[in-house]
């Protein structure tokens, strides 16, 4: 009785499941209640074997992924174009950079976008999603064809401090503390359906949009491609290149 106070103490307890064959003592059971009743403890028991099997089962489960999480000792994430902002003096430092994408906009390139923040407990289900648009020039069949395939690579950042703004400095040279995890490849064609008219009359082009959905889960990483096609979610398989280890 002493040890399973000991256990509880300073926790929040709302059941106490009882299994095994000693768990079946009467006597356990009645000295159990006595105890922690009064605590608004409850104890439970189950008397079926198959209840039994479930019960063990359901604490194996926890216990596995309890065991299996682990905390990132890096910030994990892509590489993106930002919107330039000409207020930001980061930005105004990599003006030489700055370009003109399909869509018309004005960006910067090397940005970074985090995915997993240093110090995140991933267990067996973790999952991160990103979402991507592919602008093209709005000529249906060509744009069919050009989707082609898409690329990116996950980063890793070893820095000190939170995560970081940018993959490049200013002169577009990549950051020593920054390192390629691994990469994935995907091939778009499948989603040719899902192509939409943007822009004004006097430039329009097409545009996709995916979503690459992550999954960290013991060493490995599993990745997939989804998109909406006339309201559908739709799936797609996801390659990942050498190196796809954390």
């Amino acid at each position: 009785m002493d040890n399973c106070s000991m256990l509880l103490r300073g926790r929040k307890v709302q059941h106490i499941l009882l299994v095994g064959g000693f768990g079946e003592s009467a006597y356990l059971q009645k000295r159990l209640a006595g105890l922690f009743d009064a605590q608004g403890v409850k104890v439970v028991t189950v008397e079926e074997p198959a209840k039994k099997a479930a019960a063990e089962g359901a604490l194996i489960w926890f216990i596995k992924q309890t065991v299996l999480a682990r905390i990132s000792r890096a910030t994990i994430g892509v590489t993106v174009e930002v919107p330039y902002n000409a207020q930001d003096p980061e930005h105004v430092k990599r003006n030489s950079q700055v370009y003109i994408n399909t869509a018309g906009d004005i960006v910067l390139p090397g940005g970074f976008d985090t995915l997993v923040p240093k110090g995140t407990k991933m267990g067996g289900e973790y999952i991160s999603t990103k979402e991507y648009l592919r602008d093209l020039p709005c000529r249906a069949a060509e744009s069919a064809s050009r989707l082609g395939s898409f690329e990116c690579e996950l980063d890793v950042w070893e820095g000190e401090g939170s995560s970081p703004r940018w993959t490049e400095d200013v002169y577009g040279c990549r950051l020593p503390q920054i390192r390629t995890l691994c990469s994935l490849k995907a091939d778009l064609t499948a989603l040719r359906y899902s192509l939409k008219e943007k822009g004004p009359a006097y430039k329009r082009y097409c545009e996709v949009c995916f979503s690459v959905v992550v999954r960290f889960g013991g060493t490995q990483l599993q990745a997939r491609m989804q998109w909406e096609e006339n309201g559908v979610l739709r799936e797609g398989p996801i390659s990942i290149l050498p190196n796809a280890t954390i």
